[in-house]
């Protein structure tokens, strides 16, 4: 089943929060003699805290995303040769940032063709494939570089 029923549970969930409030507002004013003003401002209130909230989980998730993006940047350079330096990091900004852009359309064609499972099955082996091609060359290297040291 995967992810999609908790997005759209959290999506729904979203709705029902922030437009409870309005309509038991006559209860609320009254419950608490508020005037309009006041009352406008709980509802303002009750919509920014679940926005911090909200707020709060991207920016951990953002955080979470992009630790990746100091570290590699590094490791390339330090395993780069001078002269070819800025080449290897243009490649590389290149396939982080442009990459999605260019694959969607790819993706999008597989999922047409193949339906969804075989299509994210193709690209988590090509992933797969990918990752174990790089560590091929990425190991020996390393190795060398730890018994210099």
């Amino acid at each position: 089943m995967g992810l999609v029923p908790l997005f759209v549970l959290a999506h729904y969930s979203h709705h029902v929060l922030t437009a409870l409030t309005v309509p038991l507002l006559p209860f609320i004013r009254n419950d608490f003699a508020l005037d309009y003003t006041r009352s406008g401002m709980v509802i303002s209130a009750f919509s920014l805290a679940y926005g911090f909230g909200f707020g709060a989980l991207l920016l951990l998730l953002g955080v979470i995303l992009m630790m990746r993006m100091p570290i590699a940047e590094a490791y390339i350079v330090s395993q780069s040769p001078e002269h070819l330096r800025s080449t290897i990091l243009g490649i590389y900004f290149f396939s982080v940032i442009e990459g999605g852009g260019v694959l969607t359309p790819v993706v999008g064609y597989l999922i047409d063709q193949f339906g969804f499972y075989i299509s994210f099955t193709i690209c988590g082996a090509k992933m797969v494939i990918a990752t174990l091609t790089c560590s091929l060359f990425l190991i020996p290297r390393a190795r060398i570089h730890h018994d210099a040291v």
